[in-house]
């Protein structure tokens, strides 16, 4: 599937936008303000937990996949299409899977941090393998390019995989 005219096609019909990274920030920044940088890295996460779950369904759906390996790719094509970084999905581990992203365009807009910032990209893996996998995946960014990191770093335990 070509995935970036796919996303052309959607924001000429009106389905779809494009966000400038400093609009995304913004954004961020708007929710920190308003409610607390806790509030908001729960908000994030949160809505992309709900987000990649709703992608994987709809791939798997649509695309006729079944396989994780499949679905992940068409994730990976889709997600690198529309700007938010190279994707490089580890699954090899029964007990643990390692998601690194090059240039993610949550840590690219954020800047310079101590911190991990990319809670919605967090989320979206989250909801995306919990789908596939049928339980309960959380993610932890434990690198993240804004605390000068080379990459953004996800990884997260398989639960009852022993």
């Amino acid at each position: 599937m070509e995935h970036s005219r796919n996303a052309s096609v959607l924001v000429q019909r009106g389905e779809a936008l494009i966000m400038r990274y400093v609009t995304f920030n913004e954004l961020k920044q708007g929710i920190e303000e308003a409610f607390s940088p806790s509030a908001a890295k729960a908000i994030f996460y949160h809505a992309g937990k709900r987000c990649g779950a709703r992608a994987a369904k709809r791939i798997e759906s649509q695309e006729g996949l079944s396989d994780k390996s499949s679905i992940l790719e068409s994730i990976r094509q889709l997600k690198e299409s529309q700007g938010w970084g190279l994707f490089a999905f580890d699954i090899s581990k029964q007990d643990r899977i390692v998601v690194k992203v090059q240039n993610s365009f949550e840590a690219l807009s954020h800047g310079p941090s101590r911190e991990a910032v990319c809670d919605f990209i967090r989320g979206y893996l989250s909801g995306v393998f919990s789908h596939i996998l049928g339980k309960e995946i959380e993610f932890e960014e434990v690198e993240c390019l804004s605390k000068g990191d080379r990459f953004c770093t996800f990884v997260s335990y398989v639960p009852g995989s022993d």
